[in-house]
């Protein structure tokens, strides 16, 4: 039985995968995030010191990291040269990897194979694990490592008290790797504490944390405290949240593009893209099912109700409640849910014989199955379509420019869109004014999510010798770039010399 079910596994990480890679093939040497994790994973290759000290690269912020280090480390065990040019792989292996641990455990629990097949073909189709796969990042470890957690939580609770060792494990290394996932554990916790009248999920939760200080040596109140310099940061500017840096901007706004890719929008618009969002995860639909036959679940599976249920709550007040925005985009939330969602949207051939009738569940599935389906196509589309013109992808333009900033002239590089910096950073190992990776969050105000001053200003006032622009992203025009500060132009880039100006 254990054979077959590792033969269902093995083929849906391959078909999840086939479909991940094939989201992002034409620009999958993209994003930001992805090299500063290259930058930090190989500093620490080389000193294997916690916490890790960047070399000066980031302009506006502290050189010592305190932003979780886990998926810097994981990353540090590839080789260097393999990392850099196949980095992109490793986002859709992971997230792959948790599609077929689904099938796996589904198919040994319940006896069937086809039960696996049909959880990890949910979990494959998922949009909402699917988009955290566009770039190298640590959000599909920390889903994976949450996931972990979470089912050695519930395995400890319903009397396999030895999984409490690996629950303490893999606590300690998800808070040592993702600051979302963590915050959804500190809510999920207490959470079921209250809804299940159970004491058991506050003392995990405080062994966990515990543990973890202990043997992080102390690193974990760090990350706390960086934790809290970002949440305080986005009390205050959760407004600007996807903003355009330039047209979202009060120095630049410019009607038609205002609004263009901000989170939260008021009125009817707005709460018509919440609930886009929050519909990401199709197969909450087939959820419905097992839902209303709660009396009917095992404890297990009541378990994996409300977990998917608590980490909804989450998602909604964080996306949908001006108080709680803080916390962060609340649709990210919804990839933590993913594997309960589709646990849950498979064991219903269980309980068939109970639930009639059962045209009700495979209606629900067949919506599910279409509205996933229309998801990946928009997908496909946003992929194809102009995405390097906010996440930059390494193309000959982008590579032509860096070789030139590497000319020994060039002492400090402003990007615009500030998104390119991480590249531009990486690859030249000169400043670059950003600074969203670590404290102190203060620093980057006049520049993200909008400039808050004339780019002229920031010029002077940080002693920029060069610009990097995307004019995709914005005209030089809008700027006040002059012409005959144009040292340079490859494809969509144009690089200017200001500090002569």
């Amino acid at each position: 039985m254990m054979i077959s079910a590792l033969v269902v596994g093995v083929i849906i990480w391959s078909l999840s995968f086939v479909i991940r890679v094939a989201l992002i093939w034409r620009h999958r040497h993209r994003g930001c995030d992805a090299y500063y994790y290259l930058l930090s994973s190989e500093v620490f290759k080389k000193k294997h010191r916690i916490p890790i000290v960047l070399p000066e690269v980031y302009a506006l912020e502290e050189r010592e990291q305190w932003y979780p280090p886990g998926f810097s480390v994981f990353l540090s065990l590839f080789p260097r040269k393999l990392l850099e040019r196949y980095y992109w792989i490793i986002s859709p292996a992971i997230d792959s990897f948790i599609a077929a641990v689904l099938a796996v455990i589904v198919a040994v629990m319940s006896g069937y194979n086809y039960m696996g097949f049909a959880a990890g073909l949910f979990y494959s189709l998922n949009s909402a694990s699917m988009v955290d796969c566009t770039s190298l990042n640590s959000r599909p470890l920390g889903a994976l490592l949450f996931t972990a957690t979470m089912l050695c939580i519930m395995g400890t609770v319903l009397g396999t008290y030895w999984l409490l060792v690996f629950v303490v494990i893999f606590g300690f290394m998800l808070l040592m790797t993702h600051k979302l996932s963590s915050q959804l554990l500190y809510f999920l916790m207490p959470f079921m504490a209250l809804v299940l009248w159970d004491r058991k999920y506050a003392g995990i939760l405080a062994a966990i944390i515990a543990a973890s200080y202990m043997l992080s040596k102390g690193f974990l109140a760090k990350v706390w405290r960086g934790q809290h310099d970002i949440m305080s940061f986005w009390r205050r500017y959760w407004k600007e949240l996807g903003a355009h840096q330039i047209y979202g901007s009060p120095m630049y706004s410019s009607p038609g593009n205002h609004d263009k890719g901000r989170v939260h929008v008021k009125g009817l618009r707005g709460l018509a893209r919440s609930v886009s969002y929050l519909g990401m995860n199709a197969f909450i639909l087939v959820v419905l099912w097992p839902a209303v036959h709660y009396r009917d679940l095992s404890e297990f599976d009541m378990l994996m109700l409300w977990w998917v249920v608590g980490t909804y709550v989450l998602a909604i007040l964080t996306q949908m409640v001006p108080a709680f925005r803080f916390a962060g985009e609340g649709y990210r939330y919804l990839k933590l849910a993913a594997f309960p969602v589709c646990y849950l949207a498979a064991i219903p051939f269980l309980y068939g014989y109970l639930w009639q009738p059962t045209t009700i569940y495979f209606l629900l599935v067949l919506v599910a199955l279409m509205v996933s389906l229309f998801l990946i196509w928009k997908l496909f589309g946003f992929m194809s379509s102009s995405t390097a013109t906010t996440i930059p992808f390494m193309n000959t333009g982008l590579g032509d420019m860096i070789e030139r900033l590497k000319a020994p002239e060039v002492s400090r590089i402003l990007c615009v869109p500030e998104s390119v910096a991480d590249a531009v950073g990486y690859y030249c190992r000169k400043p670059v004014l950003r600074g969203t990776h670590n404290v102190p969050f203060q620093r980057v105000i006049p520049f993200f999510p909008t400039h808050k001053l004339p780019l002229d200003y920031l010029i002077k006032g940080y002693g920029v010798s060069h610009v990097v622009l995307m004019t995709s992203y914005v005209d030089a025009d809008v700027l006040g770039l002059r012409v005959e500060d144009r040292v340079m132009a490859a494809g969509e880039y144009e690089l200017y010399e200001v500090g002569r100006s």
